[in-house]
């Protein structure tokens, strides 16, 4: 039974992935208006499951059930697992939180208040919702030193970068994001200084040439090498550039 009253959405959800793809979007919407709005008692079985505001209780037929309600015959899912693997899909992102048992699942949407206008929440707040899951602080937020623009040392906040290595990642992919093993990754390489743009292009040029050799990326890691041969390349470069000037 879906959840009674309304709820909020900020319009920061048209800069994520999961807008871009209209599977993941309608089953977070069905989580969103499925959970309930106060904390109450849901008989399942014979248990009584107690639920707090912005959680329901699933299961891979019934979720299934949900997805496909409305749908026209040839748009509904026919995989038992495919709409519970899209659910945990929506947990990796940080969007929500599958608590397993051998019998059910109980779904709760991560920051509901949110979702309820709660004015307390400021954008920072969305912003973290919008990220979550993603390093830590002291991961996301790094600077690095980098020797640039006349060889002045300046600190990078790579937050950005981050993001927009993300964002380009979800496109080429056609998916919601990078994976969580991957955040380490792309942050390591910013760290290292070499530029999102860098990143991105070496990103669009190596999965245009496996797409075309019949072949499939399966994460960020097929990259790296690329993007860090691609940049020790341009500081060779540099450095040579640099050696003839001092002549």
């Amino acid at each position: 039974m879906a959840g009674k009253g309304w709820i909020k959405l900020h319009r920061k959800i048209r800069d994520n992935p999961i807008f871009n793809d209209h599977q993941l979007l309608r089953l977070w919407l069905i989580c969103l208006t499925e959970a309930t709005h106060k904390e109450r008692d849901q008989i399942i079985g014979k248990q009584t499951v107690h639920l707090m505001p912005g959680e329901f209780v699933t299961g891979r037929f019934d979720i299934q059930e949900l997805y496909n309600q409305g749908l026209k015959l040839k748009e509904k899912v026919t995989g038992e697992k495919t709409v519970f693997r899209w659910l945990e899909t929506l947990e990796k992102g940080g969007f929500l939180t599958i608590k397993k048992t051998n019998k059910f699942s109980i779904v709760s949407i991560d920051n509901w208040g949110f979702y309820q206008g709660d004015e307390t929440s400021n954008d920072q707040q969305i912003d973290q919702q919008m990220t979550n899951k993603r390093p830590s602080n002291d991961q996301q937020m790094t600077t690095n030193k980098n020797v640039k623009n006349d060889k002045n040392e300046k600190e990078i906040d790579t937050t950005d970068n981050f993001t927009r290595v993300e964002r380009a990642y979800a496109t080429i992919h056609k998916t919601m994001g990078l994976k969580p093993v991957d955040w380490p990754l792309v942050n390591k390489l910013l760290e290292k200084g070499i530029a999102a743009d860098l990143i991105i292009e070496v990103m669009e040029e190596k999965h245009a040439k496996k797409i075309q050799e019949g072949g499939t990326v399966n994460g960020f890691s097929f990259y790296t090498n690329a993007i860090n041969e691609r940049f020790n390349q341009g500081q060779r470069n540099e450095g040579r550039l640099d050696f003839l000037n001092d002549l």
